[in-house]
């Protein structure tokens, strides 16, 4: 079947929900203040209120009342009712998810690093996405065996030096998106999932470890839909932010990747 992957269309069309073999990233600037802001954590419900004053630094505040309240708007514009009418439920794992009262299909994700918002929105199936704004003091040697698998690290050390930051920052943002997608989160499993070493565009993982079933949520829903089952996935690299490495993670029916901007 012949699949065309548009992957970096910037659109700045209106936020309706994705078609069914389609998936949405939002791109979002974290930086508001004064009306905007207010605005913003105006339709956050009290439970996020409170954890917004849990932070302790004034831009961590902002960041999470921004992001949450853009997530809040685009959820709204595709579910046609107002942002602080969006009501959340969470997995075991922290995962917020739409509440079984909306009754709709929309499946999200949210990612962030400084100043910047990745929002993932499809039908049905599961989505993840990950953003890391690159850093040039980074140790990436200490980073390289936090994040690849003994068969990884065999092979970035084929590859050359040049290439090896960068090999290290695609795995990385594509593994999290991948489980944040199955809906284990990012504290366990890097190493669990293995990807080809350079990792193209669009690939498929090589491998998801059966013991990643441990870590899943409790409805069982990803045994159901053979989601631990590698063939099930496609992980695109999306550049989306200046100076940083991005990734959606989706079914690997998924025929259109759009990347729009809010």
């Amino acid at each position: 079947m012949n699949r065309s992957v548009n992957q970096n269309r910037w659109d700045n069309q209106p936020f309706v929900p994705p078609a069914i073999d389609s998936v949405t990233v939002v791109v979002s600037s974290l930086i508001a203040e004064g009306d905007e802001l207010e605005t913003f954590v105006r339709c956050m419900s009290k439970d996020e209120v409170a954890r917004q004053q849990r932070f302790l630094p004034p831009d961590v505040r902002r960041r999470f009342g921004v992001c949450r309240g853009r997530l809040r708007n685009l959820l709204g514009a595709m579910l046609d009712i107002e942002p602080d009418k969006v009501q959340f439920d969470y997995n075991s794992t922290g995962k917020p998810r739409l509440a079984s009262t909306h009754r709709s299909t929309l499946e999200f994700n949210v990612s962030h690093s400084g100043d910047w918002a990745l929002f993932g929105f499809s039908q049905l199936l599961p989505v993840g996405v990950d953003t890391e704004l690159f850093q040039r003091r980074t140790n990436f040697e200490a980073l390289a065996p936090q994040v690849l698998s003994v068969n990884e690290r065999a092979k970035l050390e084929l590859l050359p030096t040049s290439e090896r930051n960068l090999a290290i920052m695609r795995a990385w943002v594509a593994k999290e998106a991948l489980l944040k997608a199955i809906g284990v989160g990012i504290g366990f499993g890097l190493q669990l999932v293995e990807f080809p070493m350079p990792q193209p565009s669009v690939c498929a993982p090589l491998k998801i470890d059966p013991m990643l079933l441990e870590k899943m949520d409790d409805d069982a829903s990803c045994r159901m839909n053979s989601w631990i089952d590698a063939g099930t996935w496609h992980v695109h690299q999306l550049e989306a932010l200046p100076e940083g490495f991005s990734a959606v993670a989706c079914a690997a029916s998924v025929k259109q990747v759009v990347v729009t901007k809010y």
